[in-house]
């Protein structure tokens, strides 16, 4: 039943993220809404969890943009990352779910830069850091404000967590 309501909640991230976020970007970015609900599932349930979140937000991407594999892998490294913190963290608190998804978007986006085809055309990592890594660092960490305390309540309520 975890599995299903978190499938909805990663087919909404997905939509929400491909229409709403593509007209308003917030500083010039669209946030990643999947890496964030990855993250929470996995500091909520733990690596094994985070993983499968991963991989379903990946794929979900993937087909989404045509370029299969590079965010299957990363989403599933981030949440398995993240999923190793679960029993390390006061999970009702949001300031550290704050922190690691800050921290963990420059891990995403440095692993993407350097696994994808743009390593290849020589993008200056300082470029990439400062146009869009930081801003969507930023952007992330705002976005989980909603997020974080909604799937931390549904979990508390539906399993007793």
């Amino acid at each position: 039943m975890r599995k299903l309501i978190y499938g909805g909640i990663l087919l909404f991230a997905i939509v929400l993220q491909s229409t709403f976020f593509i007209l308003v970007r917030p500083l010039g970015v669209i946030p990643d809404l999947l890496m964030i609900v990855v993250i929470c599932g996995a500091l909520l349930r733990g690596s094994l969890f985070g993983i499968q979140l991963g991989l379903g937000a990946g794929i979900l991407l993937d087909l989404l943009l045509g370029n299969f594999g590079v965010n299957t892998l990363l989403k599933i490294i981030v949440g398995y990352l993240a999923g190793l913190l679960e029993g390390k963290i006061f999970k009702n608190h949001i300031i550290i779910p704050m922190m690691i998804v800050f921290i963990m978007t420059f891990v995403h986006e440095f692993l993407f830069l350097f696994l994808s085809e743009q390593l290849i055309f020589s993008i200056s990592p300082l470029w990439a850091l400062k146009a869009k890594i930081f801003p969507l660092a930023i952007t992330n960490l705002v976005c989980i404000i909603p997020i974080y305390p909604s799937l931390y309540l549904l979990e508390k309520k539906i399993y007793y967590y």
